[in-house]
């Protein structure tokens, strides 16, 4: 009895370290193509997140949108499979708030299955049109 107690106790431990593990994997810069275009989503330890595409940087802790700043920073549910990241985007001196609702998969520590929800929905599934593959970078 003992030692089925303590395998019980080791498993709910190497759980807990997998779902932290997720969110300190996901940290870096990660680099995808998306119909012949390269482009990189980089998620800092801060809480900060953001795209280059055509060296043009959006999110972060500060960019700028149609003439206001703004920043867009992620939030992570890893206890979901796929795991869910919320990217959060605020613009300064209003009250608009936007969240583009997520889903991603490690297929190995360097590379990162990642996809998006349209119209205010989080996808579900990984297919061609809404998911891309992200190479770790650093």
């Amino acid at each position: 009895m003992k030692k089925i107690i303590f395998l019980l106790l080791i498993s709910f431990s190497l759980t807990s370290f997998n779902a932290n593990d997720i969110k300190t994997q996901l940290i870096g810069e990660w680099i995808g193509e998306d119909k012949g275009e390269i482009g990189k989503m980089v998620f800092q330890k801060n809480g900060y997140a953001y795209f280059e595409f055509q060296n043009k940087i959006f999110g972060g802790e500060s960019f700028e949108m149609n003439g206001k700043k703004g920043s867009m920073k992620y939030v992570i549910d890893d206890r979901k499979n796929p795991f869910n990241v919320d990217l959060i985007i605020s613009v300064e001196g209003t009250q608009m708030k936007q969240t583009q609702y997520c889903i991603g998969r490690f297929i190995n520590k360097s590379k990162l299955q990642f996809a998006m929800g349209f119209e205010g929905e989080r996808t579900k599934d990984f297919d061609n049109e809404n998911s891309i593959i992200f190479n770790k970078n650093n």
